[in-house]
């Protein structure tokens, strides 16, 4: 029953036949209908099965049909049937089946011309498992030559040195080539139509084609890093090289060095791939010009500039307003002048890197550093570490960067709380201001208190300052001791001045409802309420607020509406009711 359900489709084919192995009665494997159903869902568990089911045509036909290879567990009367085989070859379009069939049919059937031209259609290796007289039939080996020419190799040895036969072999396979008569692999017209199917045929054929100008050009055409193998001065031929420079830059590297120095070859390599201006002549590596107006990609060039031109103040000062972190590869000299090493920090932080130990605790390079990259502060020398202004110049771009400062900075809650308010980067800065802080400022002080202390600042109508805004997290993964966790934040406030002395505060992320269908807020709501309250009354009177109003949102289809108006002269804890 299960095989007549084709179930062994989901159990997977080893499984099965070792369930079938173990468990199956003789009669279920003398069964045709069962048989057909299993074949069907894989061909190859015609294998277990009884010989008179292993003969039926019908099981042996669906069995072939569903895998190739199955054929050979048939019986021998299948494999003798003319019709069914070509069946079988007809059905499949790929060697990987047509291979297996034809090394299990009879030997009546592998000298029989018609059997053989089928599977020769779908793969001309099948030649392998034709009889000898059909391996020596010039029709069927140009059959099958044409199809795959590899299959030259299981021709007759007589072939090897038919022109016509290994022509056409060689259009489709480079070992072809290999495998025919040396008179061949020296003939002009065999080995050029063999480099224009396959390129890599020059490295089999005749040595005296590396001095042919013809069959270099047409093979650096394809792969240009074969100009390596061409003799007879050819590497220093303009037309060669270029051809093969167009089609891998890095293949000037195998050109003449007087190629290597010509403009117009190597800007050629460079457009291809801009790594081979390393093989340049040294004259253009160490013109100026030519580095700047003509390649122009200073960043993965100029590291490969000759000394003298990386020792050069002027070409090094405009190389760093483009290329920073080329700093690397100016001489020591340079990287110990400042001036050079302000322009590389201004156009990356992290070129601070590669500048002398002096000027990486120079407090004008530091600054300009880690205004560019905060964490160019990891690269900082000496005292600046644990600068105040410098690190939190540095937490601006990267909050992250207070990992770098200095022991006694990252152990100072309020400076840890005030960097966290100046960073500018929201939930996500101040999440990585407490994560690298010191153990003893997470000891002291919980996430939810350090998000809600460090967010409360507030804004006026026209600055740019920071506005009030609190951000309030529900639990998932690691819990503080409120029971929230900094994973995910699940209301969002942010206070604006909007007209007068109005304040409108709106929460996106909506408060669940109770069974009976009221508002259920987050316990946390009352730190926003109280953080607000004093906010507005250290920078207003408390006379001109004559309402709060909260709105929230609940649920993504409702309008949202303002559920309260919260009087200033009423208890906070009537509100919260």
């Amino acid at each position: 029953q299960p095989l007549k359900k084709k179930q062994c489709r989901i159990a997977g084919e080893e499984e099965f036949m070792r369930m079938m192995e173990s468990g199956a009665s003789p009669e279920l494997l003398a069964d045709q209908e069962a048989a057909l159903a299993a074949v069907q869902a894989s061909g190859k568990l015609l294998k277990l099965f009884s010989d008179g089911v292993r003969s039926d045509a019908e099981v042996a036909r669906a069995a072939g049909k569903q895998n190739g290879a199955a054929v050979r567990f048939a019986g021998d009367c299948v494999r003798s049937n003319k019709d069914l085989i070509l069946e079988i070859i007809r059905h499949h379009n790929d060697g990987a089946n047509i291979l297996p069939v034809m090394q299990s049919i009879s030997e009546e059937l592998r000298a029989d011309p018609e059997v053989v031209r089928e599977a020769l259609k779908k793969d001309g290796v099948a030649l392998q498992y034709a009889s000898k007289e059909l391996r020596a039939n010039r029709d069927i080996v140009l059959e099958a030559v044409k199809q795959n020419g590899h299959a030259l190799i299981y021709a007759s040895k007589e072939f090897c040195s038919d022109k016509e036969v290994v022509i056409e072999a060689v259009k489709t396979s480079q070992q072809a080539l290999a495998h025919s008569c040396q008179e061949l692999r020296a003939d002009q017209e065999v080995v050029m139509q063999a480099v224009k199917h396959n390129a890599s045929c020059f490295l089999v054929a005749d040595k005296v084609f590396r001095r042919d100008k013809g069959v270099v050009l047409e093979v650096v055409k394809q792969h240009g890093f074969l100009l390596e193998f061409a003799r007879n001065s050819l590497n220093d031929d303009k037309d060669v090289v270029l051809e093969a420079v167009k089609n891998q830059g890095k293949a000037l590297q195998y050109a003449s060095a007087r190629m290597r120095s010509q403009r117009d070859v190597v800007l050629a390599a460079v457009r291809s791939d801009v790594l081979a201006f390393q093989y340049a002549g040294d004259d253009l590596r160490g013109d100026k010009e030519f580095l700047f107006n003509d390649v122009k990609d200073i960043m993965m060039t100029f590291k490969f500039a000759t000394e003298e031109l990386r020792a050069d103040k002027d070409t090094v000062l405009t190389a760093m307003r483009d290329y920073g972190k080329g700093l690397l590869w100016a001489s020591q000299e340079l990287r110990a002048d400042k001036e050079v090493v302000q322009a590389a920090v201004q156009d990356s932080g992290h070129a601070i890197a590669y500048a002398c130990e002096k000027l990486q605790g120079d407090s004008d390079i530091v600054l300009a550093a880690v205004k560019k990259d905060g964490r160019a502060l990891r690269y900082v020398k000496g005292e600046l570490v644990s600068d105040k202004t410098i690190v939190l110049e540095a937490m601006k771009s990267t909050p992250s960067a207070l990992q770098f400062a200095c022991a006694s900075l990252r152990s100072d809650k309020d400076f840890v709380l005030l960097a966290s308010r100046l960073c500018g980067k929201g939930y996500q800065g101040v999440s990585e201001c407490y994560q690298e802080a010191d153990k003893t400022v997470r000891d002291s002080i919980s996430w939810t208190e350090f998000l809600c202390v460090s967010q409360c600042t507030l804004g006026v109508q026209g600055q740019t300052a920071p506005i009030l805004s609190v951000a309030l997290t529900r639990s998932r993964g690691r819990k503080d001791d409120d029971g929230i966790s900094p994973g995910r934040t699940a209301f969002e406030g942010e206070v604006t001045l909007m007209s007068g002395a109005m304040f409108t505060c709106t929460m996106p992320d909506s408060p669940s409802r109770d069974s009976n269908g009221a508002l259920r807020f987050h316990p946390l709501v009352k730190d926003f309420a109280k953080a607000l309250l004093e906010e507005l009354k250290k920078h207003t009177e408390a006379e001109e607020v004559a309402q709060i109003f909260i709105i929230f949102t609940v649920g993504a289809d409702e309008v949202a509406t303002p559920v309260t108006a919260w009087d200033l002269n009423r208890p906070l804890t009537e509100f919260l009711r």
